[in-house]
């Protein structure tokens, strides 16, 4: 029996070991996430901050769909090493899963920029749905500080505002239509130098050299590929995304990459929608298949 091991339980992950499953009965299919919990919807977790949105509608899977598919899904396990001579992966805890086949789907997450002070308390990252759920618990009583430049960032600056009755500093890389704005929320477009504060943070010095006074920083910008595990493989990567040619092949053989994590090389700059992703995790299922039925016929 093969053995195909995703890491990344993201909308690419999730729906490729679905789809891997419907080609065939007889793989080994496992899915892992660093997370504890089943696929959610991301483009919920700003309604979910606002509080139109519940916790438990934001899942898009039931707790049973990898049981009743005969996936074996690992949560709460975080990769460390994948050694491709070997075919293992070693997560960062113990234990590790051996595979014929590998698929990258971990995604991209939003980084903490290198500046003093950001490592305070009252500085989120905004990536999980433990993330948002840790600011939601925070108290906030006072002005917060949202950094990014999309549409995101501004829905979650109105939804911060709408919800604790604050007014909210939007640092932004680039102005929005005033139309699109609220009374509470001004747009900065200047950059953060420095978070102030005596353990926890108190203000944001800005590019400007002004001091603003907040109680919380909000990140939502400068993403970086969650690939840290292949650094000491010869995994091909550029623009800090891994490189897949015809088929979603990497260079490495029997290794795949799926999802915003990977690129062609003539289109690094691409951004992947959800549907994009989707129809990406589809037709990598049917690669696989195929490849692994072809693998059998040599074999008899």
């Amino acid at each position: 029996m093969k053995k195909i091991v995703i890491i990344g339980a993201s909308v690419a992950g999730h729906n490729l070991a679905l789809n891997l499953r419907q080609k065939d009965k007889d793989f080994s299919i496992s899915l892992i996430s660093d997370e504890n919990c089943l696929l959610y919807d991301k483009n919920k977790l700003i309604d979910f901050v606002s509080g139109r949105v519940k916790e438990n509608d934001l899942f898009l899977a039931g707790a049973d769909v990898y049981q009743n598919n005969n996936i074996n899904f690992v949560s709460g396990k975080k990769v460390n090493v994948v050694n491709t001579d070997r075919k293992q992966v070693y997560f960062k805890e113990k234990g590790s899963v051996e595979y014929d086949f590998l698929v990258i789907a971990s995604g991209r997450r939003v980084v903490l920029p290198e500046i003093p002070g950001a490592k305070k308390d009252g500085v989120f990252v905004l990536n999980t749905l433990e993330d948002y759920k840790k600011f939601i618990n925070s108290i906030i009583r006072e002005t917060v500080c949202v950094v990014g430049s999309d549409e995101r960032a501004l829905n979650l600056a109105k939804a911060i505002n709408a919800k604790s009755k604050v007014e909210v500093k939007l640092i932004s890389q680039k102005s929005f239509d005033a139309s699109l704005l609220v009374e509470g929320i001004e747009v900065i477009n200047l950059t953060v130098k420095e978070i102030i504060g005596e353990g926890c943070v108190q203000a944001v010095k800005l590019s400007d050299g002004r001091a603003i006074g907040v109680c919380a920083v909000l990140f939502l910008e400068s993403l970086k590929s969650n690939i840290e595990f292949m650094k000491n493989t010869a995994l091909e990567i550029s623009a800090d995304k891994i490189i897949v040619g015809d088929n979603f092949r990497t260079n490495i053989e029997n290794v795949f990459a799926c999802g915003t994590v990977c690129a062609r090389k003539d289109n690094l700059e691409i951004v992947k929608c959800i549907d994009e992703v989707i129809n990406e995790s589809l037709s990598l299922s049917g690669i696989i298949a195929e490849q692994v039925k072809g693998e059998k016929c040599q074999t008899c």
